[in-house]
């Protein structure tokens, strides 16, 4: 049986300046980031219908999983101990170890919002520092950038995996994924 994909390529995630002969290792960092943005939102896009923004799994609607996702790359990837949460969070809203206890829905636009919001932050972020910058630790954090980054991107491809999973269960469709192989 082939596949169906769901074939959006945001590919105007160009936003960050790549030269490979300047600062190679946050090159590789910004493209990657971009990658790994891509391949969010286009899974964002696939688990954006009802059957799948309500669906509940492990004890919570996938909502809530994305909401998680976005919120801890929003607050780990620059430096979590200087962080304002944005302004419709709840205490423990972010937690996927708690249950939903509130009448509170995230709707999908407004996720889709919080990643637009997200993703230029990232981009200011990374245009701002050079390959001295990533061993450095930002202000008042215990990890040094490469690491908060490094440590962003496994947790992002993580719940990339579960929203796709998500998506072939029940939509049948399969997010592209922009890979090594295609150019951004």
């Amino acid at each position: 049986m082939a596949r169906k994909f769901h074939d959006v390529l945001c590919l105007s995630q160009k936003g960050m300046v790549i030269n490979m002969d300047f600062n190679p290792y946050l090159n590789v960092i910004k493209e990657q980031t971009c990658r790994a943005l891509i391949n969010l939102e286009n899974a964002l896009d696939c688990v954006s219908n009802d059957e799948c923004w309500f669906f509940e799994f492990d004890e919570n609607p996938i909502w809530k999983h994305v909401y998680h996702t976005l919120h801890s790359l929003d607050q780990w990837f620059i430096n979590p101990n200087i962080y304002t949460e944005p302004d419709f969070h709840e205490h423990d809203l972010n937690n996927l170890f708690v249950a939903v206890s509130t009448n509170k829905n995230l709707s999908c636009e407004d996720m889709k919002h919080y990643f637009r919001n997200i993703k230029t932050k990232i981009e200011k972020y990374l245009e701002s520092l050079s390959d001295n910058d990533l061993l450095q630790r930002p202000e008042k954090c215990s990890s040094d950038r490469l690491s908060l980054i490094i440590g962003q991107h496994r947790h992002l491809h993580c719940h990339i995996g579960t929203l796709i999973a998500i998506s072939v269960i029940k939509n049948g469709v399969w997010p592209k994924i922009i890979g090594m192989d295609i150019s951004l």
